[in-house]
């Protein structure tokens, strides 16, 4: 039970790490309101000398206060919906005005490098691209889950909706070209699948032995671990681009993207909740409950500690107000 993460503040050439067991998933709406409220809000989490990994950490941020950079991911929304994110980054910026902001694709990797830790610091040796599949992908049928296209050696293009994550067409290493191969013909006419559904993509090029990759999640150590399974091809990820692959693809796919006002009307719901609640109460409550039923339960000292974000739900409006009215001038 948890959603550990990590929130590292650099001020004044200092490092001061902090360590939350639940919020994870609540980090991009904990961070949203600006430096003041964010970094109050992370001094309350509790201090810590250790750094998770990247097979525990859920969510991480990193606010260098004076270069005035924010590295951050998490969340459970945004965290695989390419559009939603980028719609949030932008709200954000105008928050956090004269900020760099940026997401960390890499998870800690990307922290550890912005600090100048060893990537094997936090890097965890589990990695699920190492493991054998349980099944073949196989092609969509109503939900794509990715999308799959090569360049045939005629020349031609063929895209193919699958049912799969993207991970899961990566692990497959160059038999995903046959695999493909023995599908038949591509579908002729344009292929369209919602953004929201769709959460990453490949490219293949078998004559030259070229893949090129997009993922609309965070991925620690991505181009190596997927070379490692495209042994002699060379590997390219365009993070959460998309476009690169409708490019590549010569625009035989198209993403339907939400409306702004869509976008919006998502993020106001994810940003103001009805309120913010003590998740270790949850816990403790959680924890009796299950007692009564008869199992033995022990709960982590750590999951007893929380520290909600403050911010009244009058403040979220007016600060939401105005990063809202910003986006849709950009419009």
């Amino acid at each position: 039970m948890g959603h550990r993460s990590n929130y590292a503040i650099v001020e004044n050439g200092k490092l001061d790490l902090r360590y939350s067991h639940w919020g994870a998933n609540t980090l991009p709406r904990d961070l949203f309101w600006g430096p003041p409220w964010a970094l109050s809000f992370i001094r309350r989490q509790e201090p810590t000398n250790e750094w998770l990994d990247t097979r525990w950490c859920e969510g991480a941020a990193l606010v260098e206060v004076d270069a005035k950079r924010l590295l951050l991911f998490g969340g459970e929304d945004i965290a695989s919906d390419v559009v939603l994110r980028r719609a949030y980054l932008e709200l954000v910026g105008s928050v956090w005005a004269g900020w760099s902001i940026r997401w960390a694709f890499e998870e800690l990797v990307d922290i550890a490098d912005c600090l100048g830790i060893s990537r094997s610091g936090v890097l965890s040796d589990h990695d699920h691209f190492q493991k054998p599949l349980s099944a073949q992908p196989q092609r969509a049928g109503e939900w794509s889950e990715s999308l799959a296209s090569v360049r045939w050696e005629d020349g031609s293009v063929g895209v193919y909706p699958m049912e799969c994550d993207a991970d899961v067409l990566l692990r497959c290493g160059p038999a995903l070209v046959e695999l493909l191969r023995g599908f038949g013909a591509p579908p002729t006419e344009l292929t369209t699948v919602p953004s929201e559904e769709c959460r990453g993509g490949v490219h293949l090029v078998p004559s030259s032995k070229k893949i090129d990759f997009w993922l609309a999640h965070t991925e620690p150590d991505a181009q190596a671990r997927v070379s490692r399974c495209w042994p002699g091809w060379a590997v390219t990820w365009h993070l959460d681009r998309f476009e690169r692959h409708l490019d590549l693809a010569e625009r035989r796919f198209d993403l339907a993207q939400p409306s702004p006002q869509k976008l919006l009307e998502q993020l106001h719901e994810i940003l103001t909740p009805p309120a913010e609640r003590h998740r270790g109460a949850d816990a403790r409550s959680a924890a009796k409950l299950l007692a009564r039923e008869g199992y033995d339960v022990q709960i982590d000292a750590r999951a007893l500690v929380d520290a909600p974000q403050m911010v009244s739900g009058e403040e979220r409006e007016r600060i939401l107000k105005i990063a809202v009215a910003a986006y849709l001038e950009r419009r």
